[in-house]
């Protein structure tokens, strides 16, 4: 997701494929940072009107074009690095299978320990929404770059940057282990997955289409061995949606689920419903500093993180984990300072906790 709520989604890197490109000579080594298409929904829109209702829509670009500028490399001592990226701009194509590649950077590390990376990504992206059930195109001749028209020739690129309302969200991915690169070692090569759905917002009145995106096409740092991804919403669709009368910019219920062969390893999630239970309505969760687990019924369970550095804690939540796109459950939290551990003492997947929820939401299965 692109949008502002997608700023509190902080991620975590729980493994990285190692291959071997050593300059000793320049204290650097060669890796590689390899983009991974995002998880897939159906193509229909939402409406179907032939022209979009007046008010917020979200938007799942069919293609974006983000540049991938610097890598900050940090060490658990607050040190960093700063890493130039050369050359590196991926297109998003909305129509790809789930995890296909979408190309891929190289990364001359400089050789030290670190313990997370952080993206810098380019402020001015490309778009390209062609929508003719909805009417909703892109239009680099149209003033607000957005119609209700098809264009002559199709729907074409457009550019947005800082000045159109666009922003860059923070891209946190923090080690399990300690990344340790010294001038024999071998390099890391990081898959980041490409997610676009849902990640423009659109503001509609009349005739006049107003773009403003975070952006378009977010680069997520995530296991390597990844083998499955699911995307939950609030909205029963991967496809443009209306979301309400606006003008303030939606903040959907979203849960995005990352799964490696070891089940679920990471979910960022965001909800307004959920800042009833803890503040910010919003993080992230992994298998071992949160407990992260599908347990024997399907449930999948976590707890909710209140500070890093002190390893306090705020709330649980819990939800099913759904198998077919347009399934629906209810997305549950629940405020506590003192979340059970597991029964094995590893995760949840040894039994989520019953608890009486203090809030819920419905959200639908709307991309794998």
């Amino acid at each position: 997701m692109g949008d502002r709520h997608l700023r509190t989604w902080f991620l975590w890197l729980g493994a990285v494929t190692l291959v071997c490109s050593c300059n000793p000579s320049s204290g650097k080594v060669s890796g590689a940072l390899k983009f991974l298409k995002g998880a897939s929904g159906g193509s229909a829109s939402a409406l179907g009107v032939g022209a979009p209702t007046d008010g917020n829509w979200l938007i799942s670009p069919d293609k974006a074009r983000i540049t991938l500028v610097s890598i900050a490399a940090n060490s658990s001592d607050g040190g960093s690095n700063q890493i130039s990226v050369e050359n590196c701009t991926v297109e998003y194509d909305a129509s790809l299978p789930t995890l296909v590649s979408l190309g891929e950077c190289t990364v001359e590390w400089d050789v030290g320990t670190y313990a997370s990376v952080s993206f810098s990504v380019d402020s001015t992206f490309e778009i390209l929404i062609d929508d003719p059930v909805n009417g909703i195109f892109t239009d680099p001749d149209a003033a607000s770059l957005a119609s209700t028209v098809e264009p002559v020739g199709g729907a074409q690129f457009v550019t947005l940057g800082v000045g159109q309302g666009a922003g860059v969200p923070d891209l946190t991915a923090t080690f399990v282990e300690p990344l340790v690169i010294d001038e024999n070692s071998l390099a890391p090569s990081i898959d980041a997955i490409l997610h676009g759905v849902h990640t423009v917002w659109l503001f509609v009145t009349g005739t006049s289409l107003e773009l403003n995106t975070q952006l378009p096409a977010i680069p997520f740092p995530a296991p390597s061995a990844i083998g499955a991804i699911k995307y939950y919403s609030n909205l029963d669709t991967a496809a443009n949606a209306y979301d309400g009368p606006g003008p303030a910019p939606p903040i959907p219920s979203a849960v995005l689920e990352l799964i490696d062969v070891n089940g679920p390893v990471y979910v960022g999630y965001n909800s307004p419903t959920f800042q009833t239970c803890f503040p910010g309505g919003g993080t992230f969760a992994n298998r071992e500093s949160h407990y992260l687990g599908l347990d024997s019924s399907s449930k999948l369970c976590w707890r909710v993180e209140s500070n890093v550095e002190l390893g306090t804690y705020m709330g649980l939540m819990s939800m099913p984990e759904l198998s077919q796109i347009g399934q629906s459950g209810a997305v549950s939290c629940f405020a506590t300072a003192d979340p059970p551990e597991p029964a094995d003492g590893v995760s949840y997947a040894s039994g989520c906790p019953s608890f009486t929820p203090d809030d819920q939401v419905t959200m639908f299965l709307v991309a794998d």
